[in-house]
């Protein structure tokens, strides 16, 4: 599949499976995310909008990265679901109170410059952050004070699961086939990532002649 036609959610195992069984996609309060700056302008937003909850959640666009995985999905655990972004945007379409969209990378200066829109804000984050390529859906409530919101989610808008580099090779096997059992899809593509060890890139290195050295 068209790489430009994915989502990435960086997760971890008990999620995916969890996700898998409920066949849903939970949102969170954002107030505990480890960007301040991120968190600040979430809350800022609800208290000018004057709403009782604003939740998220996030995805990224890009390729993957070590950045990714030893932030958003370390440990033995972590997992990447890449899903197919064009299904599962027209699956949320009609859930009221649901936005989405790419994230704007800004510097302090262009803030400082052009102040944003007001309902800018949930989808801003400073320019350190632009590798990242998020995507982001926020669901604003203006009566209810809520800690989560589910939206619906099917398991065939899977494009792959991609498990940790650093699971033991000796689980991954049956890893993969409990991911598939759970989905109810044997034939689910489930496999570990080599962005820290590959063989055809090791092989490249071994391959070169052998130089002698000169005095």
């Amino acid at each position: 599949m068209d790489n430009a036609n994915l989502l990435r959610r960086y997760t971890d195992l008990p999620i995916l499976l969890h996700l898998l069984k409920t066949q849903n996609l939970t949102l969170l309060d954002p107030e505990k995310w480890d960007d301040k700056n991120d968190a600040f302008f979430l809350t800022t937003y609800k208290k000018k909008r004057n709403l009782a909850s604003v939740l998220a959640l996030c995805f990224a666009e890009a390729e993957e990265t070590y950045h990714h995985w030893k932030v958003f999905a370390p440990g033995t655990s972590g997992v990447c679901i890449r899903i197919k972004k064009d299904e599962f945007l027209e699956s949320i379409h009609s859930i009221r109170k649901l936005r989405h969209r790419i994230v704007d990378y800004r510097t302090l200066e262009e803030m400082e410059t052009t102040a944003p829109k007001l309902e800018e804000l949930p989808f801003i984050k400073r320019y350190g952050f632009r590798d990242e390529q998020e995507y982001r859906l926020i669901y604003e409530c203006p009566t209810d004070k809520m800690k989560s919101f589910d939206i619906p989610f099917q398991a065939s808008m899977i494009a792959r699961v991609v498990l940790s580099p650093w699971m033991p090779k000796t689980i991954v096997a049956s890893t993969k086939k409990i991911i598939q059992e759970v989905s109810g899809m044997p034939k689910l593509k489930v496999y570990q990532t080599t962005l820290n060890e590959n063989e055809r890139w090791k092989s490249v290195g071994e391959n070169i002649a052998p130089q002698e050295p000169s005095c």
